[in-house]
C-alpha cells in the first residue's frame, strides 16, 4: 500500500512538472512570437503527448507551409 502511494505521488509530481511546461498560446488567432514558438519547440515531446499533436518526420512538412503561409489574424 505504501509503495502504491509513493508511486502515485511520483506520477502526480511528474504530471505537475509536465503541465508547468505546457502553455496554451493563442495560436488559433495569431502568429506565435519567437519566444512562444521557442518554448513549444523546446518542450515539443510534452506538447505532442499532452495535446495529442501530430509530428511530421524530418523535412516532410507540406510545401504550402513555406510557399503559402496563412495568418489567422
Amino acid at each position: 500500500m505504501q509503495k502504491a502511494l509513493e508511486e502515485s505521488k511520483d506520477v502526480k509530481q511528474l504530471n505537475m512538472e509536465v503541465q508547468s511546461e505546457i502553455r496554451k498560446y493563442n495560436w488559433e488567432n495569431k502568429w506565435l512570437k519567437g519566444d512562444e514558438y521557442y518554448h513549444i519547440l523546446t518542450h515539443a515531446d510534452q506538447y505532442i503527448k499532452t495535446l495529442n499533436f501530430g509530428k511530421y518526420p524530418p523535412k516532410t512538412h507540406p510545401p504550402t507551409t513555406y510557399t503559402s503561409p496563412i495568418s489567422m489574424s
